[in-house]
């Protein structure tokens, strides 16, 4: 199955679940989906539906690796199909708690932002 990342896990990102991700899935290609993004500081959140195109890595994975990734995400984020630009239909994690005062709407769609 497909995922889109966005954020923390992303290819070349440091943090311990990015690297596990990037030893258990396989790369596919740089991609975009629509919604809108927000910096959260440490890390972004995507919501849908927007018109934003927010850029990210696609990996090809098993269905059972979802489990930790589900953890890892916790309980404000919550996987949600979306069609990429390139035509493909991956899984995302969309934030679905209310977005907090302190986020800011990331324009150019990159996270971390330039």
């Amino acid at each position: 199955m497909e995922l889109f990342v966005y954020g923390t896990l992303r290819r070349g990102g440091s943090h311990p679940a990015a690297v596990k991700l990037h030893q258990r899935a396989e790369w596919l290609r740089c991609d975009a989906c629509k919604g809108g993004l927000y910096d959260f500081g440490a890390y972004p959140a995507l919501t849908l539906p927007g018109t934003t195109w927010v850029h990210g890595d696609v990996f090809c994975l098993d269905d059972a690796e979802f489990a930790w990734l589900d953890a890892y995400e916790g309980q404000e984020y919550g996987r949600q199909n979306c069609l990429l630009f390139s035509g493909l239909r991956a899984q995302v994690y969309v934030y679905l708690a209310p977005l907090p005062p302190t986020a800011r709407w990331i324009e150019n769609g990159r996270w971390p932002s330039c």
